[in-house]
């Protein structure tokens, strides 16, 4: 169920605005999800975005019963996957190509894969602070954890 971003009145399927305070759904009201759930799950919810601790709020307590701690996990999830997809891939260019190989994941590809994931951790643990259900640029529509 989708919230409104502006006044927290829960959004009835479909909505283009709210009917309580009449914002509407298509400039981001629907990306916000229970005030209460968020308030109280804040912390698990950034925990995710840190490597691989996107299980632990899954495995702990009442967190993995929470919609704002599951989407969160997922997006930690997808992060962490794509992260290592990543360094697979580099690997694999510096052993199969092994001078201009070196030269370009060691110079070029490293970095920017680095202040990728460090953008898209920030990006994350803004969006969880903040109590909405931003998904991330580019890998956020990955469904890992259900």
């Amino acid at each position: 169920m989708a919230f409104c971003e502006k006044c927290g009145i829960p959004l009835n399927d479909g909505a283009n605005f709210c009917s309580a305070c009449g914002a509407s759904a298509a400039n981001g009201a629907a990306t916000q999800t229970d005030p209460k759930d968020a308030r109280e799950n804040k912390a698990m919810a950034v925990i995710v975005y840190f490597p691989f601790l996107f299980i632990v709020p899954l495995l702990t307590g009442e967190h993995k019963n929470s919609p704002f701690v599951k989407f969160h996990a997922n997006q930690g999830a997808a992060l962490s996957i794509a992260f290592i997809a990543a360094l697979i891939l580099l690997t694999f260019i510096s052993i199969f190509i092994p001078i201009i190989g070196m030269i370009v994941v060691s110079f070029l590809l490293s970095p920017i894969i680095g202040i990728g994931w460090l953008v898209l951790c920030i990006y994350g643990i803004i969006s969880a602070l903040n109590g909405t259900l931003r998904p991330l640029p580019l890998i956020g529509g990955l469904k890992i954890i259900k």
